[in-house]
């Protein structure tokens, strides 16, 4: 959407804010209200119904709580990402470890933040976002062993793509009588 402001327009980042808990969901959009250039769209359940949302509400960020008693979160913002790959998501939790940031990553989040977070950490980061960037990569210059997981995950791919490529062109010969 954009807005007139004196000398020009003002484009503002379309954001989607999804979680179960609505005092979580009403406490971001409080936090944000004051910032001007981050309009919020939506603020959804984590439920099916959020990927028909999506197409009618065309977000560019989507805030994902990734807590809850299953991997509703990880699941959605996967979901996500295969639906309007252009969204940047962003994954966020009250327990951050390497493993849940192992599985943002597979989920294509681009930024995993612990909800310990700053409203300007936040608003920063949705910023990045929203201009194309990546935060979440910086998670790996300082978690080793998190990045090593990440090498070895795609020389696995690698390893079975270059197999596959070996032996797909190879067929099974009919017997000839």
């Amino acid at each position: 959407m954009l807005e007139t402001k004196g000398e020009g327009t003002v484009e503002k980042i379309q954001l989607l804010i999804v979680s179960h808990q609505s005092l979580f969901r009403e406490g971001i959009q409080h936090s944000l209200a004051h910032v001007k250039d981050i309009e919020i769209t939506g603020a959804p359940e984590i439920n099916d119904e959020v990927l028909n949302s999506i197409d009618s509400l065309a977000p560019d960020v989507a805030l994902v709580d990734i807590d809850g008693p299953s991997e509703n979160g990880l699941t959605l913002g996967r979901r996500i990402k295969q639906r309007s790959p252009n969204i940047g998501v962003i994954m966020l939790t009250s327990n951050a470890n390497d493993a849940q940031l192992f599985q943002a990553l597979k989920a294509q989040a681009v930024a995993y933040l612990s909800k310990d977070v700053t409203g300007e950490k936040l608003t920063d980061t949705i910023r990045a976002v929203a201009r194309g960037e990546h935060p979440i990569n910086e998670a790996l210059t300082t978690r080793p062993k998190l990045a090593e997981q990440v090498l070895n995950q795609f020389q696995e791919l690698y390893w079975r793509s270059e197999a596959e490529s070996l032996i797909s062109p190879l067929t099974p010969r009919r017997p000839r009588f």
